[in-house]
Formats: structure tokens, sequence, C-alpha cells
């Protein structure tokens, strides 16, 4: 708590406008994607306490820690919000959990609840947690939340893999993102862009400026909310680093994330 509060503080003297806090980032277990702790806790005691327990087991005990956090953090500001779990692309009970989880968080807390869509890759991705939150409809402390690394082997690439960047891709981004926001539409909840970007192994800086300006314009085209650049310095970085440590901002992909004089173009058609 003292690490996050302070986290949460730096966050308030610079002035930023919204915190989405996750405490179940990483949980890989949960999600059941441990592939033998890879990017999940390795060799952690916790992780072995876990691994024997219940999927019903493992629900309860994420509930209880997402209700400790959001009644600890109840005093902070209207900034903050809570994301129930991150990218529950392969956890087959999602929709159990979220029927669970929806009422003991919304119980203790008033602030905002992003329930994250299932595997970015499928158009009907928020559909398959459609009937779970329906009864929620129009409620106005939740919304849906997705991550767009569209097409994964341009923007996870590793180095010497040299996967060139193609507008054609554009068609399939808006695809999906046309799909989530028909979804949140019938619930009657905003939808957000939670995670976006490409890692700077992507060999030609200029196709990583031009992919963040697609996301970013067919988001916007499609009115997805708010826009999160993961991990803008380091791994999926748009900064520069000098020999003292300061970080400066590449113009480039500033000018992708908030210039809308370069068009890239109005988009396929919609689906209806």
């Amino acid at each position: 708590i003292n690490r996050v509060t302070q986290i949460l503080g730096w966050c308030k003297a610079a002035a930023v406008k919204s915190v989405l806090f996750d405490p179940l980032h990483h949980c890989r277990i949960l999600v059941g994607d441990e592939r033998n702790g890879a990017g999940g806790w390795v060799n952690d005691p916790t992780e072995a306490a876990l691994e024997s327990k219940s999927r019903a087991e493992l629900r309860t005990w994420a509930i209880k820690l997402l209700t400790q956090w959001a009644t600890l953090l109840e005093p902070e500001g209207d900034y903050l919000a809570f994301e129930l779990i991150n990218e529950p692309n392969t956890m087959a009970d999602y929709p159990q959990f979220l029927a669970e989880a929806l009422p003991a968080v919304m119980a203790v807390t008033n602030r905002p609840i992003a329930i994250a869509t299932t595997d970015q890759n499928k158009s009907w991705a928020t559909y398959e947690i459609y009937a779970t939150v329906q009864p929620y409809a129009n409620s106005t402390q939740l919304f849906i939340t997705s991550h767009w690394y569209l097409p994964g082997p341009f923007a996870f690439q590793s180095a010497g893999q040299n996967i060139a960047w193609k507008n054609s891709f554009i068609a399939d981004i808006d695809l999906v993102m046309q799909s989530v926001k028909m979804a949140a539409d019938l619930l009657g909840f905003p939808a957000h862009l939670g995670e976006f970007g490409n890692m700077i192994t992507v060999p030609v800086e200029a196709e990583r400026v031009t992919a963040i300006r697609a996301v970013r314009q067919r988001a916007k085209a499609r009115d997805l909310k708010g826009t999160c650049l993961w991990m803008y310095a380091s791994d999926f970085g748009i900064t520069n680093k000098d020999a003292n440590n300061v970080f400066s901002w590449k113009p480039n992909f500033i000018s992708a994330l908030t210039d809308d004089t370069t068009s890239l173009g109005a988009g396929p058609a919609n689906l209806i």
C-alpha cells in the first residue's frame, strides 16, 4: 500500500488526469496462462500456494484482494479507477469471475470500474461477456477497455525479424474496434483504448509511428475514449535517453499521438 500511494502521489503531483489501477495485472495463474512461470511470478511462494487451489478458490482469493484494495484506496480522489483483471484471453471462467467480482467490488466503491474484453484478435471478444455484464447495462460506474497490438507479429517482433507495416492492417484493427464499440453501445458503457503500442525492436521507426497513428486515429473515429500508450519509456519506448539518464520525447511519436493533420484515411466501411 505504501508503494502504491507513493506512485499515486507522483501522479497527483504531475497533474495526471486519470489512473487505472489493476492489482491483478500479472496474475497468470488466475487467467489460466501460467506457462511455467513465464511472464508471471517465478519461484514466488505466493505462486506455489495458489497453484494448489481450485478455480473457485482462486476467484474467491482474487475478489477478496480487489475489495481490500478498493476499500483501502477509497479516500483517493476521483481520478482513480479500477480494472478487475488484465487480458483474460485464456481465462475460461472469466464470465463467472465477472459475475462474482462486479457486485463485490461495486459494493465497496463508487469508483469507475474497467471491464476488460477477451482476446483482442477476435472481433466478437466483447460479446463473450455480454450476457454476464448485461444486468449492469447503462451503469455509469462501468466501462469497457480493450488492448490493441494488432497485428501482433508486427507489434511484438524480435530484432531481426523485419516485419513491415502495411496499411491493409488498418482494416483488421478497425473491424475489432468496431465490434468492441458496438457491444459497449449495446451495454450503454463507454469504450476505452486501454493499451496500445509497438516494440522498439520494430526495425523502421517511421513504421512504428505510422502504426501508432493508425491505431489512435481509428480509436478516435470509433469513439473509443481515453487512450493509453503502453510502456512508453521502455520496451515500447517513444523517448530518447541521454548520458545522464534524462528522458525526452521523440517529436514524431508525439505528433502521431496528438496531431490529425496527417490522416491515414477514413478506414473500411461499417459492419452495419
